[in-house]
């Protein structure tokens, strides 16, 4: 899946407002630096931060990269379509659309086929819903067939063992099921469309029955769990105003709804647990473009951050894994060279908030997305580059906190000649 670039300066709203003087700039290291062909887009990371999966932007050929060395991996035979790795990383799922298999790329062969249509499909990408349980043994998805069900695969046993739960109709890849208590349950969404409306369940895995209907009538966006899968949280249609959205959160031990925040999108919990930020801020009838700290539990406002740019609706967040670090998208308009260059009006940016130190800064300019590596230093770039006249993506892998590392300097503006 495409990974979504945004930098670390919009979380003021990690930590409360700090009245003492800051602490030394944040450090960052440009340490790898991933391209090929006509560029790469990252596709997804292993379990253990350890290797990368891009997919190249021209074609669908996929290589493997050591997170580490920021260096490609030969693989033993060329490969395209692989969309994620197996929870242990010695395997890729490869989707060609009517066929699902498991190719182990190291050893530069196919091991398994989850899927085989007696003809090819009309979608070209068939598969969704792409998951693993908790503890790693089996690997989750679904396919355009009617019905759609949930397939559980089992990696020991080599075939699907379960198959009763429903998969909803969504052409969304990057949908992953959500395991609470241990992996006895699964939330599953079906985000819907214009012609038809989506719904959030929660069901039990064994045996398969629904516990809840946590939202329906609208069309709906990723929920998120809390660290402890104690706490799920969802954006929603809410009401038929302007900006008729809400997060609602539930108890996932009861499926109780315990809080409604209106105006609100986009939930994320801290790595701790105890807080939920959110994007935009509802004061009355004025809804304002925030990045909000909501405390757990009380669900009080505990800080809100302005973003530099006129709707916060245009931003998405990324906090890191240990909490530290906040990436969120910004933007700028193109300077004067920039433009007679052929660039865009707007130039995407991303942005870095220190949660220790309430420090934000800019990280770098023509970049769009970022995905946060496990080790939680580090995050990896889309940025925006060109070959020709054409765009040419490539990747960055910053890290963050490094004893060598030194501080960011100003951003390269576009202006010199």
């Amino acid at each position: 899946m495409q990974l979504r670039a945004e930098v670390l300066c919009a979380v003021g709203l990690l930590v409360a407002p700090v009245a003492a003087a800051l602490a030394d700039p944040p450090h960052a290291t440009l340490r790898s630096r991933l391209d090929a062909d006509f560029g790469v887009i990252l596709w997804d990371v292993s379990a253990d931060g350890k290797y990368l999966l891009t997919r190249s932007f021209d074609s669908k050929r996929s290589r493997v990269w050591g997170a580490s060395t920021g260096k490609e991996l030969p693989l033993a035979v060329e490969l395209s379509d692989g969309v994620a790795f197996t929870p242990d990383g010695k395997h890729l799922v490869v989707d060609k659309g009517f066929r699902v298999s498991l190719f182990d790329w190291a050893a530069g062969k196919e091991t398994d086929v989850l899927f085989d249509s007696t003809r090819p499909s009309d979608d070209p990408s068939p598969l969704r819903h792409l998951g693993a349980t908790p503890d790693g043994k089996r690997l989750v998805f679904a396919t355009r067939v009617d019905p759609p069900r949930l397939l559980f695969w089992d990696v020991a046993a080599h075939k699907v063992v379960r198959t009763e739960l429903p998969a909803g109709r969504d052409r969304v890849l990057a949908e992953r099921p959500l395991f609470v208590s241990g992996g006895a349950q699964v939330v599953l969404t079906d985000h819907g469309d214009r012609s038809r409306h989506g719904s959030i369940t929660a069901w039990s895995v064994d045996p398969a029955k629904k516990l809840a209907d946590l939202a329906g009538g609208g069309t709906f966006f990723d929920p998120v769990l809390s660290p402890d899968s104690k706490l799920l949280a969802a954006e929603v249609p809410f009401g038929t105003a302007p900006r008729a959205i809400a997060v609602r959160v539930w108890d996932t031990a009861t499926w109780k709804q315990v809080k409604t925040l209106p105006g609100v999108r986009g939930p994320h919990f801290t790595s701790d647990g105890k807080a939920l930020i959110t994007l935009g801020l509802q004061r009355g009838d004025e809804y304002l473009d925030r990045i909000v700290r909501w405390a757990c539990g009380t669900w009080k406002q505990v800080a809100d951050h302005k973003p530099p740019m006129e709707r916060a609706s245009q931003i998405s967040l990324y906090p890191s894994p240990n909490g530290r670090w906040v990436v969120y998208s910004s933007n700028r308009d193109a300077t004067a060279g920039e433009r007679r260059r052929g660039a865009d009006s707007i130039v995407g940016q991303l942005r870095l908030f220190d949660a220790q130190t309430a420090r934000a800064d800019l990280l770098c300019d023509n970049a769009d997305t970022a995905w946060w590596l496990p080790d939680g230093r580090t995050v990896a770039v889309s940025r925006n580059g060109t070959t020709v006249g054409r765009l040419h993506p490539l990747i960055e892998l910053w890290e963050f906190a490094r004893k060598d590392a030194v501080p960011l300097g100003p951003p390269d503006r576009g202006d010199k000649k």
